[in-house]
C-alpha cells in the first residue's frame, strides 16, 4: 500500500482498487452479518485495518492534488507545486488541461530550481505533452548525471513501454 502512495499507477488500477475496496468492504458487512458467534469472524480486526489502509492511501492522491493546488494558489511561482499537481492529475487521468497548464506553468518557471529538479520539471513536461522521445532524451540525460534515481529510472521505463522499446526498459 506504501507504493500506491509512492508510485503512479494507471486510472484503470486506481479505479480497480477502489472496486475491490468497495467489494470488499460488502463482503466483511455480509460475513459480519451472518456470524452466530463472534469467534466466527475472529480476523475482522486484521480486515477492517487493511480495508482502511487501502481506503486512505487511495484518498492520498486527491488530499495530495488538492494541496498542491493550495499550494500554488499560495505562491503561484513555486515551479515544483506546479510539477506535483501536473504529475498526481496525470496519474489519476482527470482533468487533463488543468494537468497540462500546471506541467507548462512548471515548465516556465524550471530556470529557479536546481539541477536535479530542473531536469526533472523538463522531463515531466515533456511526457504530458506527449513528446515521448524529448522525455526519454531528457530521463536519459538525468540518469547519465544523477545515476539511481529511482523517479527518472520508473519514468524512463514507462516511456520505453510507451515506445513499444520493452527490452530497453528492464
Amino acid at each position: 500500500m506504501l507504493a500506491m502512495m509512492v508510485l503512479p499507477l494507471p486510472s484503470f488500477v486506481l479505479d480497480l482498487l477502489f472496486t475491490f475496496n468497495i467489494a470488499l468492504a460488502l463482503t466483511v458487512m455480509m460475513v459480519s452479518a451472518q456470524m452466530v458467534k463472534p469467534l466466527d469472524f475472529a480476523a475482522l480486526p486484521t480486515v477492517l485495518l487493511v480495508t482502511t489502509l487501502l481506503r486512505l492511501s487511495l484518498n492520498a492522491y486527491f488530499a495530495a492534488i488538492e494541496g498542491f493546488r493550495q499550494a500554488v494558489r499560495l505562491d503561484s511561482t513555486f515551479a515544483w507545486a506546479h510539477r506535483r499537481l501536473s504529475v498526481g492529475l496525470g496519474n489519476l487521468g482527470i482533468r487533463r488541461a488543468e494537468q497540462i497548464a500546471a506541467a507548462e506553468a512548471a515548465y516556465r518557471l524550471r530556470d529557479q530550481l536546481r539541477p536535479l529538479e530542473r531536469e526533472v520539471v523538463e522531463a515531466t513536461y515533456f511526457s504530458t505533452l506527449a513528446d515521448r522521445d524529448r522525455a526519454r532524451a531528457t530521463y536519459q540525460d538525468l540518469l547519465q548525471r544523477f545515476p539511481g534515481y529511482f523517479t527518472a529510472l520508473n519514468n524512463l521505463g514507462v516511456r520505453y513501454g510507451e515506445l513499444r522499446e520493452q527490452d530497453l526498459a528492464e
